[in-house]
C-alpha cells in the first residue's frame, strides 16, 4: 500500500468512522456505500488533502467517483500532483 493510501485510510479511521462501524477499511472499501462520508466529512477530507498532502480540490473534483474508495481518493491525489495542481 502506498503512503497516500495509508494516510487516507488513517484519516478515515480517525475522522469518519462511527463507533458502530466494525469492518476493516481497505483501499477498496466503498466509502459512500458504507455511509462513511457526509458533507462535513467531505469538507474535512478536502482540508486534510490540502494541508497534509499538498493537494487543493476544486468543487468539480468532489465527485462520487473520486471519493468512492481510499484508492480512488489516492488516484485523484496522484492525478492532481502530476498535473501540477496544488
Amino acid at each position: 500500500m502506498d503512503d497516500d493510501i495509508t494516510r487516507i485510510i488513517a484519516w478515515i479511521r480517525k475522522h469518519a468512522l462511527p463507533s458502530s462501524f466494525t469492518k476493516e477499511i481497505t483501499p477498496d472499501t466503498l466509502l459512500l456505500d458504507e455511509g462513511l462520508f457526509d458533507s462535513l466529512n467531505i469538507a474535512e477530507l478536502s482540508l486534510f488533502l490540502e494541508e497534509l498532502l499538498g493537494i487543493s480540490l476544486s468543487p468539480d473534483e468532489i465527485t462520487p467517483e473520486n471519493l468512492e474508495t481510499p484508492e480512488s481518493i489516492a488516484a485523484l491525489v496522484r492525478r492532481l500532483r502530476s498535473s501540477g495542481h496544488d
